[in-house]
């Protein structure tokens, strides 16, 4: 488990404190469960983005009570709820993470114990992929890619109306970097971002479209 401190504002408290549920991870309806559930915490400007005695955020609690708890549902929920009412995703704790950084940390750790022969013998391995699993959907659905962030396409850009492929795409599967991103409509209802994929020790003008991705196109790497 990673440490949880029960310590800051009533905001912390009440995520440490949150009614446990039953079936926390049930498939493939993971995703839409946690994003129908309803969240009652009590979120003001003062609290939503205020650090307890570690340096964690509400957002940071979240991550670490879910984890260490295997309540996902509830974590999922409760980061949603965060970032739509305009959480800080980018304050780091006392051990210089983001939350993102704290995520991807996780992924780390847990793939290690996955990967550690002495644990073959005396643990559920299926449920420390479970762990991964959901880990890595939290990240790409609540968290936006960021500059210097390695992802794999998953699908050929769609980002332009066209009945032909755009010439020199890369293909599905490639691995390359973040190195440009275009927002789209932003402060409006149907904002988007766009990312530019460059392969390593490549360099790609912002201009050039071709490999130009949503986020549904995309899967993060750790």
């Amino acid at each position: 488990k990673f440490p949880q401190y029960r310590t800051g504002t009533p905001l912390h408290l009440a995520i440490h404190d949150y009614p446990k549920i039953q079936n926390e991870i049930d498939g493939n309806t993971f995703i839409d469960v946690a994003t129908e559930m309803a969240v009652d915490l009590p979120i003001n400007e003062t609290m939503i983005d205020s650090l307890d005695d570690v340096g964690n955020t509400p957002l940071h609690t979240a991550i670490i009570v879910g984890y260490n708890t295997g309540q996902y549902i509830t974590m999922y929920a409760i980061l949603r709820t965060l970032l739509n009412m305009g959480a800080n995703r980018l304050i780091k704790n006392n051990a210089n993470q983001t939350p993102k950084d704290l995520i991807k940390n996780i992924i780390t750790y847990v793939t290690t114990l996955d990967e550690e022969e002495e644990y073959l013998k005396h643990c559920d391995h299926q449920m420390f992929r479970v762990h991964i699993g959901v880990m890595k959907d939290v990240l790409n659905n609540l968290f936006p890619y960021e500059l210097g962030d390695k992802v794999k396409i998953l699908e050929k850009s769609s980002c332009y109306v066209s009945s032909i492929d755009l010439p020199d795409q890369f293909p599905v599967g490639t691995i390359g970097y973040v190195v440009y991103i275009r927002q789209r409509y932003k402060n409006t209802p149907n904002y988007y971002c766009q990312y530019k994929i460059s392969l390593e020790n490549t360099v790609c003008s912002s201009n050039d479209l071709r490999h130009l991705y949503l986020k549904e196109h995309l899967e993060l790497l750790i």
